[in-house]
């Protein structure tokens, strides 16, 4: 059998590396074959100027369907052909991109075209350990993909926002009864099965996640770049004071770089950002730290399943509902209480008395992940 994994596999984000690298494992362990389809194929530069134009127009228009049909139209014209190609070859399909949304990142354009695709050449799909945006009537995008997925041919959908989250899959999107649903951990949780990195020395360093500074705007909150560029500046100077060393990481995302080039520039310190080339390597940095200060969720994720203390700042439900699932809710802060003390409080309480994780729980939502997929392949298998 031959497996096709839809992802994010070139885009510029460890944590979306994760999840194919993952999935790849747990594919490759259990001795089945299989192929990456990245859902944002390269272009050539004849292309690239249809697509960022159309892209452009979807963005000037505020009527929501019409934006969003060109949008789409955007995404047909860059990726079908080559969706067409791995589909068609594939038996059945494995969606590993992180989350089920509509509002950011084109993901429902990338999933209705991949779903049309499937239905014409009759292939099952498994959306994986998926966040699922809440159900918008009002948006079109939200009924278009809630339609889509549907689909006949999607054969199971699990979720890493637990209770949460299946609640949002069968009473808001009312997805059917012909479907498989269930709650598991997010795919990452299999890093250190991925990645034997026990080897890797423990620092006292504490590492400082960055995340781009529009970040709460664009989802909704009302923390501004400069808000939030100040909250970081104190905590580096709190910390400089308490004589706690520190590092600043990204994920990978340029953005998010930027964002900490201006930080360093207003602390007026001589620091470093680590930025990392692979995906291990951000395992293996995350793994070193004492603890982290958690913006990115794949950071925060990383760090639990290496059992490095985390405080974590919730700017989209996703943080919010991983730390749930993962029984850590008090280690991380609302918008309404991200503030430099806040955060500061935190990191020193764990600094000075470390944390234990529910490993049992995490062991569970671990294994049930991977059970999802493997009955998946096995019960669909001609």
């Amino acid at each position: 059998m031959n497996v096709l994994i839809l992802g994010l596999e070139t885009l510029n984000n460890m944590g979306e590396k994760f999840i194919i690298e993952c999935t790849k494992y747990i594919l490759k362990d259990a001795k089945y074959d299989y192929e990456v389809c990245d859902f944002e194929p390269q272009m050539t530069l004849y292309k690239k100027l249809i697509y960022f134009f159309l892209i452009a127009v979807s963005k000037t228009i505020n009527n929501i369907e019409y934006s969003a049909k060109i949008e789409y139209l955007a995404v047909i014209f860059r990726c079908r052909k080559k969706y067409i190609q791995h589909i068609k070859k594939s038996d059945k399909i494995v969606v590993a991109a992180g989350s089920i949304k509509y509002s950011t990142q084109h993901l429902w354009a990338y999933y209705c075209l991949a779903i049309n695709i499937a239905e014409k050449f009759n292939k099952d799909v498994m959306f994986d350990a998926a966040n699922i945006q809440k159900y918008c009537d009002a948006d079109w995008r939200c009924r278009y993909l809630a339609r889509h997925l549907k689909s006949k041919n999607v054969k199971v959908i699990t979720t890493r926002s637990g209770r949460a989250g299946l609640e949002r899959i069968e009473n808001e999107y009312k997805l059917p009864l012909h479907q498989v649903h269930g709650a598991v951990g997010d795919i990452a949780y299999w890093l250190p099965d991925l990645y034997d990195i026990r080897s890797v020395p423990k620092t006292e360093i504490v590492g400082i996640n960055l995340i781009s500074g529009n970040t709460y705007i664009r989802y909704g909150g009302s923390i501004s770049q400069e808000k939030l560029l100040d909250v970081y500046t104190e905590l580096l100077l709190m910390l400089e004071t308490a004589g706690i060393k520190w590092e600043l990481f990204t994920n990978g995302l340029p953005a998010d770089f930027e964002f900490g080039k201006r930080l360093i520039k207003k602390v007026s310190m001589n620091s470093q950002i680590y930025v990392p080339s692979t995906a291990r390597q951000l395992a293996e940095k995350i793994k070193s730290y004492n603890l982290i200060f958690g913006a990115r969720l794949h950071a925060c994720i990383c760090a639990y399943v290496f059992d490095v203390p985390v405080v974590g700042m919730v700017w989209d439900e996703k943080m919010s509902e991983f730390a749930a699932v993962a029984g850590i809710s008090d280690l991380f802060l609302s918008e309404e209480n991200i503030t430099a003390e806040n955060i500061f409080c935190h990191i020193k309480d764990l600094y000075q008395n470390g944390y234990s994780y529910d490993v049992e729980k995490r062991n569970d939502y671990k294994y049930k992940t991977r059970k999802y997929i493997i009955d998946y392949l096995k019960n669909t298998e001609n």
